[in-house]
């Protein structure tokens, strides 16, 4: 089965409506308090209107991994105009996971906020941060708050904290453009023999990150690159991709096309 997902290096614009004013709906939820920041509604709507406008696209990043078996992923709303409306990056690892969601309007990061996830703890534990920016981009408002159970979240209210967390969109940024940590050079190839798969290697040169990606056909570049695999090691390459998964539920990255990235 094969999911086709917009897998491309966006040039990050944020998400713009400056002819468009922001509806906001006063009545949405009003009987549940979600933070001690009075002017809060604005920016809880501004989420709802963005995540809920079937006008903006998809846009997927490649899932990266690092040495310690950490993955990373991110995920992108965009309009038309491959103006980003929000980035998801999502984080992994054997003990908790770890969202972090930025929503932008007039080109502006407005929201930011961080959900971890901990996993190894009996009952779980879930701790949440959440950012507000005015329109120049200055943080004014920084929540925090925890529980036990998912279904609590929006039961709880976010309360002022004067921790030094801050939302950091950089990493979002870079997962999605492939760039710093995240590009997409070439690293070799591997076999996966239980399923008689071959995977091709991409990631940052000094081998933090890391992607793999099946070959289904053997193209005159990939050839080109088996038979030069040392020459190309280091290479920067332009990828597509799509998610795909075997019968036994087994999911993969599934290399749609490739060619070698000759921008400086």
């Amino acid at each position: 089965m094969m999911q086709k997902i917009l897998g491309v290096c966006l040039l990050l614009t944020a998400c713009q409506n400056e002819n468009v004013p922001i509806e906001i709906s006063s009545k949405l939820e009003q009987n549940i308090e979600k933070t001690d920041f009075s002017g809060d509604s604005i920016y809880f709507d501004m989420i709802k209107s963005i995540d809920t406008d079937s006008n903006l696209f998809q846009a997927s990043s490649l899932e990266y991994s690092r040495k310690d078996g950490r993955t990373y992923h991110s995920e992108g709303l965009i309009d038309a105009k491959n103006r980003i409306c929000k980035l998801k990056t999502i984080i992994n690892d054997t003990t908790q996971e770890t969202i972090d969601e930025f929503y932008y309007i007039n080109s502006k990061k407005r929201v930011g906020s961080r959900l971890i996830s901990n996993f190894n703890l009996e009952p779980a534990y879930f701790e949440q941060y959440i950012s507000f920016f005015d329109t120049s981009g200055t943080p004014i408002y920084d929540g925090f708050k925890t529980f036990d159970n998912m279904n609590d979240n929006e039961k709880i209210a976010f309360q002022e904290t004067k921790s030094s967390f801050r939302p950091d969109d950089q990493t979002a940024k870079d997962i999605i453009q492939q760039k710093g940590g995240f590009e997409t050079n070439f690293r070799g190839f591997i076999q996966l023999e239980s399923y008689n798969m071959e995977f091709i290697k991409v990631g940052s040169n000094d081998g933090a990150f890391n992607s793999l990606l099946a070959v289904s056909e053997e193209t005159d570049l990939i050839k080109k690159l088996k038979s030069n695999e040392k020459d190309f090691i280091g290479k920067p390459l332009r990828i597509e991709f799509t998610q795909a998964s075997q019968a036994d539920g087994f999911s993969f990255q599934l290399l749609l096309d490739i060619s070698l990235n000759d921008k400086p």
